[in-house]
């Protein structure tokens, strides 16, 4: 049986998610993005994840990085956030693993048909002519998209949506909140990007964003959401408070 083991949104907090990942031990990670940026968080923290996440990009080639919202301006100097500083981005250009990353970190991935990206792709982006042809056309944007921002120069991808202060009507793969995600009839999907104390769930479609406390497993082709804490609060009592 083939294991999955999806990460979410990071932020700096490198050392939690390698804890799950030590834990699980599945055969590939696919790491949701937003790698950099948090409450309080130093240009130190951010050149320290920076060397992590390129470690594990050259050590575990089987791997999947995605790309968030928060990566894509340190990464590609488009669409700041809250969060970005100029000093974090020196410190993150100083590893010289900027080019890596933007080799690298994609836009989305599949695994077992499953949709997987930062912050889902909400039905309403879909033109209606290309519904029976989503994974085509979402390719073939995404290639566009990568030569824009080679360019400098934005992409729906990429851009927030008006209920994140943005200027998209929806946001796009990496901005898409949880709360406007309209589902894709036939398509499961996993994602981050919106924070919550729990995943949330809607029509097969998952929100894992719980600052690391949650993450999820594939396992040909099935979904399940655990907590490390709770099983790790299992093992020493026995059960689950």
């Amino acid at each position: 049986m083939s294991r999955t083991l999806i990460v979410p949104d990071i932020h700096t907090q490198h050392t939690k998610a390698q804890r799950i990942i030590d834990y699980v031990g599945a055969d590939k990670v696919v790491f949701l993005g937003d790698y950099f940026d948090n409450f309080h968080d130093t240009p130190e923290m951010n050149f320290n994840t920076t060397i992590w996440v390129t470690n594990r990009m050259e050590q575990h080639p089987e791997d999947q990085f995605l790309l968030g919202n928060h990566d894509v301006p340190y990464v590609w100097g488009l669409e700041f956030c809250s969060g970005f500083s100029i000093e974090k981005a020196a410190a993150i250009d100083a590893t010289g693993e900027v080019q890596r990353l933007r080799n690298n970190l994609k836009l989305f991935t599949l695994v077992d048909e499953i949709l997987i990206s930062h912050a889902g792709l909400t039905n309403a982006l879909v033109p209606k002519n290309h519904e029976k042809d989503l994974m085509n056309w979402l390719s073939r944007e995404c290639t566009k998209a990568k030569f824009n921002m080679k360019e400098g120069v934005s992409h729906w991808t990429i851009a927030p949506g008006l209920d994140r202060g943005g200027y998209a009507l929806y946001g796009g793969l990496t901005w898409c909140d949880w709360n406007n995600f309209k589902p894709i009839k036939g398509i499961k999907q996993i994602c981050g990007h919106t924070k919550g104390y729990l995943p949330r769930y809607l029509d097969g479609n998952h929100c894992i964003d719980t600052a690391l406390k949650h993450y999820a497993l594939i396992e040909d082709g099935l979904v399940s959401i655990h907590s490390l804490e709770e099983e790790v609060i299992k093992g020493i009592t026995g059960k689950v408070v």
